[in-house]
């Protein structure tokens, strides 16, 4: 299994679009790449506008 893990902590890196556009090319990556799925942890507010849904609509929760 291939795993991209990208965090962004420095305050500086917030709201310059950095965040979004490595989303972008993530899911532009992992389609070339022919994966079926994709699956971050993270912000339930911020993924949706990628096109994510809440990983419990799919059975999947956490400890």
């Amino acid at each position: 299994m291939n795993n991209i893990t990208i965090r962004l902590e420095e305050e500086k890196d917030y709201k310059q679009g950095i965040g979004s556009a490595l989303m972008r090319h993530s899911l532009k990556t992992a389609a070339k790449l022919g994966y079926g799925s994709v699956i971050f942890y993270g912000h339930a507010s911020y993924y949706p506008r990628f096109g994510f849904k809440e990983a419990k609509e799919f059975g999947i929760t956490t400890c």
